[in-house]
């Protein structure tokens, strides 16, 4: 009876020299996880709120054919989510759709000043949809899909019409200060070119890139 007492007292002693000494020790020695943290770049915008740039594509101008088009932008970022727009384009339209059916080539239905296509607009802009594009496991780029709306002037044919203006865009940023953006807009306003007053669409499909300042 009285080693088993002995034997208990002394496990009961080593057991308490060992938790001590576990208490004692370094507690980074005793826990050292091995983490490697990777770092991952990620194109934002810190202080920039405004941005320049161009864009270019092709717009389908009312009852003429599809044609170039190309142009200047400025936006302002008033809060994360909202941006103002204004943009200034130019094109030249080509043979109307009487031109070639009904075989008025020899009399043509414009002179080249009136195929002369000058737009310009003042929209807002919407992110209504940012998030996120990865390349590769250490390239993420900020990115956003955002609806365009507003209203301008669009001067074609020698006439200068009050034109409103719809669209959807959709926007990366490369680098800091850099970004690419795609748009589809649609430029609506009413028109008596054919000789009766009808509503209009010029359907605008562009690209371009922008300068963070």
């Amino acid at each position: 009876m009285i080693k088993k007492l002995l034997a208990t007292t002394i496990l009961l002693t080593g057991s308490q020299f060992t938790l001590a000494g576990l208490l004692d020790e370094d507690p980074e020695a005793v826990i050292a996880p091995d983490v490697q943290s990777k770092e991952v770049g990620i194109a934002d915008l810190d202080t920039e709120f405004f941005e320049l740039g161009v864009y270019g594509g092709i717009i389908s101008i009312g009852e003429f054919n599809t044609v170039p088009i190309i142009g200047l932008s400025a936006n302002f970022h008033a809060t994360e989510d909202l941006f103002i727009q204004a943009n200034y384009a130019i094109a030249k339209a080509g043979d109307s759709i009487y031109e070639l059916v009904g075989g008025g080539a020899n009399t043509p239905f414009l002179t080249d000043k009136q195929r002369e296509y000058t737009s310009y607009d003042f929209l807002v802009g919407w992110n209504i949809f940012p998030g996120e594009v990865f390349f590769s496991k250490n390239s993420t780029f900020n990115s956003a899909f955002y609806l365009l709306g507003g209203v301008g002037n669009t001067d074609f044919a020698g006439n200068k019409n009050f034109t409103f203006t719809w669209g959807t865009g959709y926007r990366i940023i490369f680098l800091e200060g850099l970004s690419a953006h795609i748009d589809f807009k649609d430029h609506v306003h009413d028109t008596e070119l054919s000789g009766s007053s009808r509503t209009t669409h010029n359907i605008e499909f562009s690209g371009g890139v922008n300068y963070f300042f």
